[in-house]
């Protein structure tokens, strides 16, 4: 049996669940297609509150101290590594507010000088330095996916602050599940995709990439791989070293027409 499973990675807002992936769900579920989602955001934030603050305090207590005692972590710990000079610091004269800058490895400042530098594959599969890393680890992530039978991966990244944490999920599939088709999409995508088609080696990470609206070319992409069929060609599909998806764009869908989202599989009380 073909599984689908569609994930919302770190790190992005608790305050509300994204749309993308319970919008995708309620398409591909309407297709018939055999489809689950999962909110891997919440649960790194208990992931780092967990190992940062230790046992003396309960999680409701954690999550609310969590942004300045992380920020002051990794403002002190990460000093003298490798990737040292891609870090946001202070005193460096960029704007003083950084989105997501309780976590070096989810800054926007990071992430942009990551994706531009030497060190992005080193540091993307080190277990040692990459919090996002040690995350997947600790959740057993591959061994969750091998066990559930996943065929394909999806990465919705809506914003920067997603990138490192998808890029990482994605090489760590791809190096030990190399089965499991991994695809990302979402508003990041298709604002950077003819950035990211210039570079092969992002697609170390990756098989494919959906830009603009998600629902039909995710659905064609499904089925085709089902079917054993060639890919090369859907629109807003982009492959490595293809760009014929770029410009056979694919006509936006009635938004009338769509299922409600479906939140099924999202612990929604966490947000």
């Amino acid at each position: 049996m073909f599984k689908v499973l569609l994930c919302i990675p770190p790190e992005y807002d608790y305050n509300f669940p994204p749309l993308g992936t319970p919008a995708l769900c309620a398409f591909l579920r309407q297709k018939g297609i055999d489809t689950r989602q999962i909110d891997l955001n919440i649960r790194y934030r208990d992931f780092l509150a967990n190992h940062i603050l230790g046992s003396s305090i309960d999680l409701k207590e954690k999550r609310f101290l969590l942004k300045p005692i992380i920020k002051k972590f990794f403002a002190e710990r990460l000093q003298n590594r490798y990737y040292s000079d891609l870090l946001a610091r202070d005193n460096d004269g960029i704007f003083p507010y950084l989105p997501y800058d309780n976590n070096t490895s989810s800054s926007f400042y990071f992430t942009e000088r990551l994706l531009s530098s030497d060190f992005l594959l080193r540091y993307l599969g080190d277990s040692q330095e990459n919090t996002f890393y040690q995350f997947y680890e600790d959740e057993r992530f591959l061994d969750f996916l091998d066990k559930e039978e996943i065929s394909f991966l999806g990465i919705s990244i809506i914003s920067p602050s997603q990138v490192v944490a998808s890029f990482t999920l994605g090489l760590l599939v791809k190096r030990n599940l190399a089965h499991i088709h991994v695809n990302i999409g979402g508003q990041w995508p298709t604002l950077y995709r003819n950035e990211l088609i210039k570079n092969n080696d992002f697609f170390s990470c990756f098989d494919s990439m959906i830009t603009f609206e998600g629902e039909k070319p995710l659905y064609k992409l499904i089925s085709c791989l089902k079917a054993k069929k060639d890919i090369s060609a859907i629109p807003n599909v982009m492959l490595k070293d293809n760009t014929l998806a770029q410009a056979n764009r694919g006509r936006e869908l009635d938004l009338n027409l769509l299922p409600c989202p479906d939140f099924e599989g999202l612990p929604l009380e966490s947000y």
